[in-house]
């Protein structure tokens, strides 16, 4: 199964690592990339859509179209934990 959803807030090469790291530990993830241009990250494998929603939005991003919509999404900080490309 592939799932692909819309997520705001992805700024930067750091943003697309902080995500596909995360994903990585959800159980069912089979592989996840992420699409700054367009702003989708894409994920194959069996896991629940509640699980990977929930992933992204505790990794500080928003997912759009999902109960986690109105979540406030990701702003860089000036120096966030592992670094950040965008500064």
């Amino acid at each position: 199964m592939t799932v692909v959803v819309q997520v705001a807030g992805m700024t930067c090469g750091h943003c697309v690592s902080t995500i596909e790291h995360a994903l990585s530990s959800v159980a069912g993830v089979k592989g996840a990339s992420v699409d700054l241009a367009t702003g989708t990250v894409t994920v194959d494998g069996d896991a629940d859509l509640s699980a990977i929603t929930t992933s992204i939005v505790d990794a500080g991003y928003a997912v759009q179209g999902s109960d986690h919509a109105s979540q406030t999404p990701h702003l860089p900080l000036a120096d966030p934990p592992g670094g950040c490309c965008c500064g």
